[in-house]
């Protein structure tokens, strides 16, 4: 298969992935297991054959969910779930160790802007707030910053 072809999938799965667990995260706060073990088992099969940023990176790219795996035990269960551990392994191994992190470090900006946002308006602080819509949105960005980033440090 094409180099570009086998990137059109990747970032198919990614966004049907993303979006169901999206959905299921804002309407039961559940992301299922079966929807990310399989696709995590999907790219795995992807990147043994495809892997343009070199299987290296893409192995780093499990690094986000390691650290996530041990916020949670840190904090007994409190800090994050084993879906939103799971759909961050399926984040790295997609997009690898750069992808991953600045998905996240989106997905944070964004959460915290809304927790912010919520509390000036209705005086409610967030106690937990689903993680998948907003991975999705950071992922979403990651992949649009060539669009929206280039003309704020294009000083030329």
């Amino acid at each position: 298969m094409e180099a570009s072809f086998m990137n059109y999938i990747v970032l198919g799965l990614l966004a049907v992935v993303f979006l169901i667990c999206t959905v299921t995260d804002l309407r039961e706060r559940k992301i299922y297991n079966v929807v990310t073990f399989t696709a995590i088992a999907l790219i795995i099969v992807i990147r043994i054959f495809h892997h343009p940023q070199g299987i290296v990176m893409y192995l780093w790219g499990l690094i986000p969910a390691i650290i996530f795996y041990l916020i949670a035990v840190l904090t007994k269960g409190r800090g994050t779930g084993g879906g939103d551990i799971l759909l961050i392994l399926f984040l790295g191994l997609s997009t690898g160790i750069l992808g991953a992190f600045m998905g996240i470090l989106y997905a944070s900006i964004l959460t915290l802007l809304f927790a912010a946002v919520r509390y000036v308006v209705s005086g409610k602080k967030e106690r937990q707030l689903p993680m998948a819509p907003f991975l999705t949105l950071g992922v979403l960005l990651f992949y649009l910053q060539p669009l929206w980033l280039a003309p704020l440090i294009n000083i030329s």
